[in-house]
C-alpha cells in the first residue's frame, strides 16, 4: 500500500533489522516473496506497508509473529519535515529464528511428526544429551527439522536463554562470525585460531533475563556440517546447553554426537503423496497413481517432491488432463529432467537436486568415485546387492576393488547398508546414470557374476536367495541386450525356480 493524501507510515526498522541479521538483500528478501526490491525499501522506509498477503507471507519466510516484524498497531502520519526521520518503531528483541525455507515457506513440515516428537523429547527431557546429531541423504530435510525446532514453543521455553544457529557448509570461515558467539554466551575468547564459516541469524529474547553464564541453558544448532573441526570450534556453551548437529555422513555424526544419532529417512509413501498434493493438488487429483509411481521413483525425497511437484503445479495450471499426464510421463521416462529443475523464481540456471548430490560427489577419491559409478548397474532401493556382487561388476582394468571404498562410500551417506547389503538410493542412482562412461564392463560382469551363481545354486539343487529377485532380473535382461543366450538359459531357470518367470 502507497502514501495517501500525504500520508506515510513510521519506518520499520524491525523489518529492516531481521533482514540484515540474515545477511539477506532486498533483492533475495523480494525472490521469496514474489515482489521487487524497491517494495521492499518503501516497506522498511515507511513509505508503504504490506497488505495481508505480504504482512502473512513475511510472517512465514522469518518465521515471527507480525509484532517482532513491526506489522501490527502501525499508524499513518503526517509526513515529516524535509530532513526530520520519521519516529521509529520500537525494536523488538532480536530472535534465534533460523533462515526459513527459500520458496516453500507456506508448506507444514509434511510426514514427520513422529520424529519432531522424539527430538523434542530428547531435548526437553530432565537431563538431555550434550549432543544430538540429525543425519541423512541430500535433500532429506536435516535442515528443514531443525529449524521447526528452533520455532517450537515448548523448545523455546525450555532453552530459556536462547536458540543460536549457524550453517558452516562445506569452506567454513568461523572466523569473523565466533566472536559474536563469545559475546551472546559471554565466553572468553579462544587462545589459539579457531577453524572456519557460519551466518547467524541471533538469540532469542530470553537471553537477557539470566545474567549468570551458569544458569544458562542455551540450543545451539550447528547445520550442514562437513568437517568435524569447525563445528567444534562453536562448543562455547555453559554446562546444561545442548548441541543440535545436521550432516550428511553418518560417520561424522557418530563422531560429533556418540550415542545420540538420529537418521533422518525419506518421507513415508503416504506422506509424500500429501506433500505432492500441496505442490500440485490438480495434478495429483486428477492421477494418484502417476503420483504415486513418481513417489516412488524419485524414493520419496523432500526436495525432489518439492521440485517436481512445482513442476507439476505449472504444467496443471490450465486444468488440461493431456497436459498433466503428459508431464508425469515425461517426469517419469526421464529421469534426467530431474537435475534440470531450478527453484522458482530463483534466476538460478543449475538444477537443484544436481547441485546438492554434486558437492557430496565432489568429496570423493577419484576411484572411490569410479566405484560408486559402477555399482549404478544395479537397481536402486529397495532393491539391495552383496559385497561379493559389487566386488564382481567393478572388475574392470581402470579400477581396483577394496572393501574400503565400500566402507567410504557407507560413511559419506551416499551408499546404505543394512545387515551386508548394500542398495543407492533412486536419486543418487539416477544421477549416477547421467552422463555416465560406458557401463559395458560393468553390466556384463553383472551378468557373468549371477549366470554362475545361478550355475552353482542350480547344480546343488539350492534356491537363489529371493532377496537376489530383482539383481537376477537385472542380470536377464542385459544378456537378452547382450544375446548371451547361455547365461539367458541359466537366469531364467534360477527365477523359474524362484517362482517368477520373466518374460520379455
Amino acid at each position: 500500500m502507497d502514501r495517501e493524501g500525504g500520508q506515510r507510515w513510521t519506518a520499520n526498522s524491525a523489518l529492516r533489522k531481521a533482514r540484515e541479521e540474515r545477511g539477506w538483500s532486498r533483492e533475495y528478501l523480494a525472490s521469496m516473496l514474489g515482489t521487487n526490491a524497491f517494495t521492499i525499501y518503501r516497506w522498511e522506509s515507511g513509505r508503504a506497508y504490506p497488505g495481508p498477503y505480504f504482512r502473512q507471507k513475511l510472517c512465514a519466510v522469518f518465521g515471527y509473529e507480525p509484532a517482532a516484524l513491526g506489522l501490527t498497531g502501525r499508524k499513518r502520519h503526517a509526513t515529516p519535515p524535509s530532513g526530520e526521520p520519521a519516529t521509529p518503531h520500537p525494536q523488538p528483541p532480536p530472535s534465534s529464528t533460523p533462515p526459513a525455507p527459500t520458496f516453500w515457506p507456506h508448506l507444514p513440515l509434511q510426514g514427520r511428526t513422529a520424529l519432531l516428537n522424539q527430538l523434542r523429547h530428547l531435548l526437553c527431557q530432565e537431563e538431555p544429551p550434550t549432543e544430538i546429531a540429525l543425519y541423512g541423504l541430500p535433500g532429506v530435510g536435516k535442515t528443514a527439522l531443525a529449524c521447526a525446532l528452533s520455532r517450537s514453543r515448548e523448545i523455546r521455553q525450555h532453552f530459556s536463554a536462547g536458540i543460536l544457529w549457524v550453517s558452516l557448509g562445506e569452506t567454513p570461515d568461523s572466523a569473523s562470525l565466533l566472536p559474536a558467539w563469545r559475546s551472546l554466551l559471554e565466553a572468553p575468547p579462544s587462545p589459539s585460531p579457531v577453524f572456519e564459516h557460519a551466518a547467524l541469524p541471533g538469540r532469542s529474547s530470553d537471553h537477557a533475563q539470566d545474567s549468570h553464564p551458569s544458569r544458562r541453558r542455551f540450543l545451539l544448532i550447528i547445520d550442514d556440517v562437513w568437517d568435524l573441526e569447525p563445528a567444534l570450534g562453536f562448543r562455547l556453551a555453559p554446562p546444561g546447553s545442548v548441541y543440535l548437529f545436521t550432516t550428511r555422513s553418518p560417520r561424522l555424526a557418530a563422531r560429533l554426537a556418540p550415542h545420540r544419532i538420529v537418521p533422518v529417512p525419506p518421507l513415508e509413501p503416504a506422506a509424500a503423496l500429501e506433500l505432492l498434493r500441496m505442490l500440485a493438488p490438480q495434478a495429483v487429483n486428477q492421477e494418484p497413481a502417476l503420483a504415486m509411481r513418481l513417489i516412488e521413483a524419485v524414493g520419496a525425497l523432500p526436495l525432489a517432491l518439492l521440485l517436481l511437484g512445482s513442476h507439476l503445479y505449472e504444467e496443471s495450471l490450465h486444468e488440461q488432463p493431456r497436459r498433466i499426464v503428459a508431464a508425469f510421463r515425461h517426469l517419469l521416462e526421464r529421469p534426467a529432467s530431474w537435475f534440470s529443475l531450478c527453484l522458482p523464481a530463483s534466476g538460478s540456471h543449475t538444477g537443484l537436486l544436481k547441485e546438492s548430490l554434486q558437492r557430496s560427489l565432489a568429496r570423493l577419491p577419484s576411484a572411490v568415485l569410479a566405484l560408486l559409478n559402477s555399482l549404478a548397474v544395479f537397481s536402486p532401493q529397495p532393491n539391495s546387492f552383496s559385497e561379493e556382487a559389487a566386488a564382481a561388476v567393478c572388475q574392470c582394468e581402470a579400477m581396483t576393488f577394496t572393501p574400503t571404498a565400500l566402507d567410504l562410500l557407507c560413511d559419506s551417506g551416499l551408499l546404505e547398508c543394512r545387515a551386508a547389503r548394500y542398495s543407492l538410493h533412486p536419486v543418487v542412482r539416477a544421477y549416477l546414470r547421467l552422463d555416465q562412461a560406458e557401463l559395458s564392463a560393468a553390466e556384463r560382469h553383472l551378468v557373468d557374476h549371477y549366470a554362475a551363481l545361478a550355475r552353482q545354486q542350480l547344480a546343488a539343487g539350492r534356491q537363489i536367495p529371493p532377496v537376489e529377485r530383482e539383481n537376477l532380473q537385472t542380470a536377464l535382461q542385459l544378456a537378452k541386450q547382450y544375446a548371451l543366450c547361455a547365461e539367458q538359459d541359466l537366469l531364467q531357470a534360477a527365477l523359474e525356480a524362484l517362482g517368477n518367470s520373466v518374460s520379455f
